[in-house]
Formats: C-alpha cells, sequence, structure tokens
C-alpha cells in the first residue's frame, strides 16, 4: 500500500536547453537551492528539488530543474529564483566549480558531495547526480547571459532586470516605509493612457501607504498639449497621490527608488508609456531592461498642479453637465452653440464654412456612437467638406453592453457601412479611415475659412447614454441605416464630462 499526500507551495522551475540527462538537472536543482538559501539566509534544506523531463522545440531529451518550497502553502524562498535568476545562476554554477577554495579539487568529480551541494537531505542522491556536466552547462549559459558592457549603465553594479518593473518598483519598496519612487514618463503626453497602465495601480497602492511617489515629466512638452490632457494628468496624479516633477537633465531612466539609505534605478523598458506595457522587458529591439544602484539624482521642485489648469490665451474648458442632452437630432448643434458661446474668437471662427473636418476616436463601435458622431459632424460640415473619421479597424476588446444602441457592432464591417452611408448624406467627401493602434484622446480637428482649431473631449461622445432600447445589429445595412434614424433622447452621465478647445 502507499500513502501520500497533497500540499500547494511554491515552486521554481528551470528549463535549460541542452540539459540532456536527469542527473545533470538534478545537480543543477540542489546547486540553485543551495544558491538560494545562501542568498536569504534560510538552510537549504527548507526546499525541496526535483529533475522532471521537460519539453524540448526540437523533440530532444531536455529536463527541467526545479526548487520547491516544504512549506505547505510556501514561504516565499524558491520564488527568489524568478526575482533574480541570472545572479543565482552564477552563484550556482560557482558552487559547483571544484577547483574553488573549500572544495575537493578534483576538476573532474562526476559526482556532487557535501563539500558543493549534498545536504543531508540528499546526501543519499550523490549517485544520481552529474556535477561535471552541470558545471560545464551552467559555465556555458552564465557566459551567454554575461551582460554586454554597452548596457553597464550603472557601471559595475549592473544587472538584469527579469521582474516585471511593476513587481521590481514594488520589491524595492516594501522594507523601508521611508521608500520614494520616481517614474519617467518619456512619451507625448498626449498619448497617455493612465487607465490601462499598470504602473498606475503601483503608485496608487504605495501612495496610499504612505510612500512618496513622483512621476517625471518632460515639462515643456507638458504645458504644451491640449487643455483636456492636462486636466486628465493633474486629476489622475492627485487622485493616485503623485507628484508631477520637471524631469532633470542628464537623468534619463525608467525609474528610482530610494529606500534604505541607496538608490535603484532601472533603464530601459515601457514604463515611460502609459499607453505601453510597463512588464515588457525591453524598450526596443536589443535593448534590455537593466537595474543598478547610482548616487542620488536632484530634482526641481514640483510642478504646481494649478498651473496646468491655467487656460491659455487661445484656449478654453466645458465642464458639461446636461447642456447637450435631448434629442440625438440636433446633438451636435448643441455642441457648436456651446463652444461658439466661449470667446468672440471661437464664435468668429466656427461660424465661418467648414474646408476640413477629421475627428479621430478609437471608440466609435455601437449605433449610439455612430449616430452622435454623425451628428457632430453634421453640425460642423457642410456638402463642400473634407470629412474624415478616423477609428479602429477591429474591435479591441468585448462589448461591455448587453444590447441595444449602445451595444458594439461584433462584425466592424457592418459599423464601416453604416456610418459611411450616413455620412454621404451630409458630405460626397466623406470618408472612414481606418487604424490599427490609435491614440488613447479623441480628438475634432476644424478647419475653417476664418481659422483653425480643435475640440479635445475628454471621453469622447462616450459621456452620453440612452435609455434602454433595442437595435437590430444583423439586419440588412439600409435597415440600419433607417433605425438608427429614429428619434431617441440622449442623457449625459451622472459625473459629467468636460471638452476643451484649443485654435492655432
Amino acid at each position: 500500500m502507499d500513502l501520500g499526500h497533497e500540499i500547494r507551495t511554491d515552486v521554481a522551475e528551470l528549463q535549460l536547453f541542452g540539459c540532456a540527462t536527469q542527473a545533470t538537472a538534478l545537480t543543477i536543482a540542489l546547486a540553485l537551492r543551495e544558491a538560494i538559501g545562501r542568498r536569504i539566509g534560510v538552510d537549504a534544506d527548507e526546499m525541496g528539488f526535483a529533475a522532471p523531463e521537460a519539453v524540448h522545440p526540437a523533440d530532444a531529451p531536455n529536463w527541467s530543474a526545479v526548487v520547491f518550497d516544504r512549506a505547505s502553502g510556501g514561504a516565499g524562498f524558491s520564488a527568489e529564483l524568478a526575482r533574480d535568476p541570472v545572479s543565482l545562476l552564477r552563484t550556482a554554477r560557482d558552487l559547483l566549480d571544484c577547483r574553488a577554495e573549500g572544495r575537493c579539487g578534483d576538476a573532474d568529480a562526476v559526482h556532487a558531495c557535501p563539500r558543493c551541494v549534498l545536504a543531508a537531505d540528499s546526501q543519499h542522491a550523490a549517485d544520481d547526480t552529474d556535477r561535471k556536466a552541470a558545471f560545464e552547462l551552467l559555465d556555458e549559459v552564465v557566459r551567454r547571459l554575461a551582460l554586454p558592457a554597452r548596457y553597464a549603465v550603472f557601471g559595475p553594479t549592473t544587472v538584469y532586470e527579469t521582474s516585471p518593473l511593476t513587481e521590481a518598483f514594488s520589491k524595492a519598496m516594501e522594507n523601508d516605509p521611508g521608500s520614494r519612487l520616481w517614474v519617467w514618463l518619456d512619451a507625448d503626453p498626449t498619448n497617455w493612457d493612465f487607465a490601462t497602465w499598470p504602473a498606475g495601480r503601483v503608485l496608487e497602492r504605495w501612495s496610499r501607504r504612505g510612500r512618496t511617489v513622483h512621476l517625471v515629466v518632460d515639462e515643456q512638452a507638458l504645458r504644451a498639449a491640449d487643455p483636456v490632457t492636462r486636466r486628465n494628468i493633474v486629476f489622475w496624479s492627485q487622485r493616485v497621490g503623485a507628484d508631477l516633477v520637471p524631469r532633470p537633465a542628464g537623468a534619463a531612466l525608467t525609474g528610482m527608488v530610494f529606500a534604505n539609505g541607496k538608490a535603484i534605478a532601472w533603464y530601459g523598458g515601457s514604463s515611460q508609456n502609459p499607453g505601453g506595457a510597463v512588464d515588457a522587458l525591453a524598450a526596443a529591439p536589443g535593448q534590455p531592461v537593466v537595474r543598478g544602484t547610482i548616487a542620488s539624482v536632484d530634482f526641481n521642485d514640483a510642478i504646481q498642479p494649478e498651473t496646468l489648469l491655467q487656460e491659455g490665451a487661445r484656449e478654453m474648458i466645458f465642464d458639461v453637465a446636461d447642456e447637450l442632452d435631448g434629442q440625438a437630432e440636433g446633438f451636435g448643434e448643441r455642441l457648436k452653440a456651446l463652444m461658439k458661446s466661449g470667446s468672440p474668437e471661437l464664435d468668429r471662427v466656427l461660424s465661418a464654412a467648414c474646408v476640413s473636418l477629421a475627428y479621430t476616436d478609437k471608440y466609435v463601435s455601437s449605433p449610439l456612437t455612430v449616430r452622435l458622431v454623425t451628428e457632430v459632424v453634421r453640425a460642423f460640415a457642410n456638402a463642400t467638406t473634407r470629412v474624415e473619421v478616423v477609428t479602429l479597424a477591429q474591435r479591441q476588446n468585448p462589448s461591455r453592453r448587453s444590447g441595444g444602441l449602445a451595444a458594439d457592432w461584433k462584425d466592424f464591417a457592418i459599423r464601416d457601412l453604416v456610418l459611411e452611408s450616413l455620412l454621404s448624406t451630409i458630405s460626397p467627401l466623406a470618408r472612414v479611415r481606418h487604424e490599427e493602434k490609435i491614440q488613447h484622446r479623441r480628438e475634432l480637428r476644424i478647419v475653417t475659412t476664418a481659422g483653425a482649431g480643435s475640440l479635445f473631449f475628454d471621453q469622447g461622445v462616450g459621456s452620453w447614454r440612452v435609455a434602454s432600447s433595442s437595435f437590430d445589429h444583423d439586419a440588412p445595412v439600409r435597415d440600419q441605416v433607417a433605425e438608427l434614424g429614429q428619434p431617441f433622447t440622449i442623457e449625459n452621465a451622472p459625473h459629467g464630462t468636460f471638452l476643451g478647445v484649443k485654435l492655432d
């Protein structure tokens, strides 16, 4: 009779292609757990070891080196391998070097022994090890993983950062209540999308725990951005508790943490762009993410948020509550009237004949948004206006609405036919242009015979809702166009929205 039990615990598996025997993999597992134990100050036998067979891309024999926590539920010991695999591989290789001081001195020794990686719980596995093959394999791997000199931007302290940057920032801050975090943002501010930026959650979490967090920005580019972009950035930074600080000259980093009396910096990766994936391991092909210790960077005083909210000479912000509510028909006219009421110059420019109009919005995906965009175009354009609506070619995410006018089309080809049909009734020069990727902000660019400018939406036309209504997304296009032309009432969301205008 066989007895056994099942536990859940932390496991780290290292797959090294070219590890052709189980004895080699088992020896590497023993060396890794010894390296981990020395790194974090625990006995190696707090962790178990194994060498299961692994898949090889060329179907060749291959084995994995596995280290796991013996404690039920895991203790986080084996997870150290994922945090710094390159350094631990180097230590494991050195432990298997019989020529090192204190070892047996036999460079041709085949089996592992207590002088290298065998502990009390593994002494009976000596005959199942292949120290020589394990050392040679790790030596080759470590040489391949050596950091090229051109990437050693922090000098001899430079190492690869193998953890996602969000995890790396958090790990550096967790043990010091007085730690501070700086994250560099070097992309165009108009493209920042904080709602989907993983680093944003890190900033907010540590700010709520009393840490000081900062966003390092190009102050000149931020001040030159449109008023809606500036306002969104200010509101978001205040919500998460992050200061905005000007980027210092000569310090083009990705992030920096000051904790426990030293500054740890990162270079590479894409945390600079809140529209990108902060967990990426490279900013460009061949550019790894590295970290190292540096002298603390000197920053200027934080940017005062109120200075970013001030309207420029040819700018204006409109807070919109229920001013545009009512029948869908006339939505654009009400919007135009609101804009013209802002100033005599806006009235002059928008009252003139419209030469060209371009609306860019990645979220034109439902009958409701198509109808409202059409109403906006109808209010500003005429039969001779060059009209262009720029939106995504394919759906990014499933619709979050169950049905009716607010539900996305499953097939964007149908969306295009409906939108093009509606726009053609306004101007024969209208067209829909597709992009695979579009910036987050929604912009209506207008050129008239009296001037030009852009209207920036906080949420596009997506802030307006419609009462429960039916719409047949599978009907023939002609029927969908007719159905979409029927009267219905729209209402702004309870929290409202805001728009910004910037004249050239």
